[in-house]
């Protein structure tokens, strides 16, 4: 097999590494991270060696294959050409703010999806340069790693599981590309910081509490973009981000087709098999939420962008009362009067209600695009449009009823508060 870029862009990570040869030692492995390291595998001394070359696209094919070539030359004179290179090699030492930038625009900007791009940058220049940025990769020790995680949590422990994953990706990069021996990154770190570790949640909305948020939305502070994002959320079930970046040429009549680049599930799948894109049916209150502005749905008011996922979940935070002069958002953290409650409960909501309703379990998890659990996923192909479509409608026929009903007295007074 001759390599080619084509060919080496289009290798995707599997659960555990592996490798692929071009022929006579010439190598590459991939890890379950998406890390492509050129190598040179041979064997000296009756011992089975690997030589890295470089991490691919940071080295381009045709340096790796020369630098391949020198080192298999080096062999066939009988000399380990990795002790040669010992001897002669002279490390580039590197700060944090250097490789910060290295990591974000040869592996982070190729790798991940825009979005997260941008969610690593953040991390990394608002919590890692202003307390590592002069110091060289290589002197960054567990403890420091340890003594940044918990001031960050001590803030936020929300961000600090952000920076975590951030720096915790970047220090692998540099292991990778041999700037230091082993990540400083304990696997523990979750057991001695315990605020940051991923909780799972299991909060759904009352039938009481959705006639509710339906008519506190519409009297809450934010514009009514970010408001009609929200309950699209409720009506279709999709994530947040899918429904955030929603753009008309992803709709046609009654149909939204996400591409798969947008999807969570899909972007993120370990197997060669084609990207596949979710449909969604879209009932008559759906479509009375996204109206017929053209481009994005959702625009942001900073440009010509869709709004970003956080302006969901920042609605939702805030705590308002009503003044005589209308809305007036005094702090944060309120979730409409209700308890605590995030833009994915919406989702996680519909997915409840619509088993309460008898609609069959694996025609509810077609509308979620939820992947088929084991071999089903490998073998069933079937995209479940006439079942989604039946679904949403049953679902969206119980929602119009909710949002119709008459508020409960307990909850009533939080609107007028």
């Amino acid at each position: 097999m001759q390599f080619t870029d084509k060919y080496l862009k289009n290798l995707k990570p599997r659960a555990k590494q592996f490798y692929v040869r071009e022929g006579q030692g010439f190598a590459v492995r991939v890890l379950p991270t998406g890390v492509k390291t050129f190598l040179y595998i041979y064997v000296f001394q009756g011992r089975r060696r690997q030589m890295n070359l470089g991490v691919y696209p940071n080295m381009k094919l045709s340096d790796a294959r020369q630098k391949y070539r020198d080192a298999a030359n080096i062999h066939a004179a009988g000399k380990d050409p990795q002790a040669i290179e010992e001897v002669t090699a002279i490390p580039e030492e590197k700060t944090i703010k250097q490789f910060v930038e290295q990591y974000l625009e040869k592996w982070s900007k190729v790798n991940h999806a825009p979005r997260w791009n941008y969610n690593n940058r953040k991390s990394l220049e608002n919590d890692v340069l202003p307390e590592w940025g002069h110091r060289l990769v290589s002197s960054i020790r567990r403890s420091d790693t340890l003594a940044l995680i918990e001031k960050v949590a001590k803030r936020a422990p929300g961000q600090a599981r952000n920076v975590l994953k951030a720096t915790r990706q970047m220090l692998s990069y540099a292991q990778e590309c041999e700037i230091i021996d082993v990540s400083p990154f304990s696997n523990k770190i979750y057991k001695f910081v315990p605020t940051i570790r991923p909780r799972s949640r299991a909060r759904t909305l009352s039938d009481k509490e959705i006639t509710y948020l339906w008519s506190a939305i519409d009297q809450g502070p934010g514009d009514n973009k970010t408001k009609c994002a929200l309950k699209l959320i409720l009506v279709t079930a999709q994530r947040p981000n899918e429904v955030a970046g929603m753009h008309r040429r992803e709709i046609e009549g009654n149909w939204w087709t996400i591409p798969p680049e947008r999807i969570k599930t899909e972007k993120n799948r370990r197997d060669d098999k084609p990207l596949l894109p979710h449909r969604v049916y879209l009932t008559p209150l759906a479509l009375s939420l996204i109206g017929d502005k053209n481009g994005y749905i959702f625009p942001s008011p900073r440009g010509n962008t869709q709004i970003r996922r956080n302006s969901l979940s920042q609605l939702v935070d805030r705590e308002y009362k009503r003044t005589n002069d209308g809305i007036k958002v005094v702090a944060k953290k309120r979730y409409y009067g209700l308890p605590a409650w995030t833009p994915n409960d919406l989702r996680r909501t519909a997915r409840t209600i619509m088993e309460e309703l008898g609609i069959p379990e694996r025609h509810s998890e077609a509308v979620l695009n939820h992947a088929l659990p084991g071999i089903k996923k490998v073998y069933n192909r079937y995209i479940y449009d006439k079942e989604k479509q039946k679904a949403l409608k049953k679902w969206s026929d119980h929602l119009e009823k909710l949002i119709k009903l008459p508020l409960d007295p307990d909850l009533s007074p939080l609107l007028s508060n």
